[in-house]
C-alpha cells in the first residue's frame, strides 16, 4: 500500500474559492521538499465551510426526538424548533426525479435523483455577501436519497448520503421552517431532533410543536 500525503487548502475570501484537498507525494528537491499532487477535490461544496472537526463524544450531545412528519408538495411550511437541530430526511420521488427543499425561506436544496445532481441556492440579505448557486453530483439512486441537515444558529450543513456536503450561512428573516416542492408523487419523510447538552436537557420538554 502506497502512503501519500494529504494537503487541505483553505483560501480566505469569497472570491478565492472553497476548501479543497490534494493527495500527493513529497519529492526531494534542492533545497528542501516539494509537494507533488496526484489527485484532489473539494472537502465541502458550500462556501462557508471553516475547518474539519472531530466527532464529539456521545455523552456531550443528546438527541431529543422532537417529531416525525411526512411532507409533500401540498404540505404547509413545517415549523422547526429553535436552537440546534438535527434533521434526517428520506426523500422519495416515485413519479418524477426532482425534489426541492426550502429552508428558512433563504436557502433551497434541489435534488435530481435519477440523474444524480444536487444544487444549493442561497439568498442573501446582507450587502457584504452575495447569492450562491452551488452544484455537485452523486451516484444516481433511482427514486430515493437520504439527507442529513444540521442547523446551528446561522450555519447549515447538508449531507447528501453517498454524495456531497454543503456548508452555508443563512440569513433568515423569520422563524425557521421547512418546505418541500416536487414532482407529482414526491414525498419527504422527516425526523427532526433537537441537539442539547446533558446539563440543558434536565427537565426540558422543548417547544410545543
Amino acid at each position: 500500500m502506497t502512503r501519500r500525503w494529504l494537503l487541505i487548502v483553505s483560501p480566505v475570501g469569497e472570491q478565492l474559492g472553497r476548501v479543497a484537498y490534494l493527495v500527493g507525494d513529497l519529492a526531494a528537491t534542492n533545497p528542501g521538499l516539494r509537494f507533488v499532487p496526484v489527485s484532489g477535490g473539494l472537502v465541502d461544496h458550500g462556501h462557508d465551510f471553516y475547518a474539519a472537526t472531530e466527532p464529539v463524544a456521545e455523552t456531550t450531545v443528546l438527541h431529543q426526538t422532537h417529531f416525525r412528519k411526512t411532507l409533500t408538495s401540498q404540505s404547509p411550511p413545517l415549523p422547526l424548533p429553535s436552537g440546534p437541530v438535527d434533521l434526517v430526511a428520506d426523500v422519495h420521488a416515485t413519479q418524477g426525479s426532482r425534489v426541492r427543499l426550502e429552508l428558512a425561506e433563504t436557502m433551497a436544496l434541489e435534488l435530481d435523483l435519477v440523474n444524480g445532481s444536487a444544487q444549493v441556492l442561497r439568498d442573501v440579505y446582507d450587502a457584504t455577501r452575495r447569492e450562491w448557486v452551488t452544484r455537485a453530483t452523486f451516484p444516481p439512486s433511482g427514486n430515493h436519497r437520504q439527507l442529513r441537515i444540521i442547523i446551528d444558529g446561522s450555519i447549515v450543513e447538508v449531507f447528501v448520503n453517498d454524495g456531497p456536503t454543503f456548508t452555508e450561512r443563512l440569513y433568515p428573516t423569520g422563524p425557521p421552517n421547512l418546505v418541500m416542492r416536487g414532482d407529482e408523487g414526491a414525498r419527504c419523510e422527516v425526523v427532526v431532533r433537537r441537539l442539547v447538552s446533558p446539563s440543558a436537557s434536565t427537565g426540558s420538554s422543548g417547544p410545543p410543536y
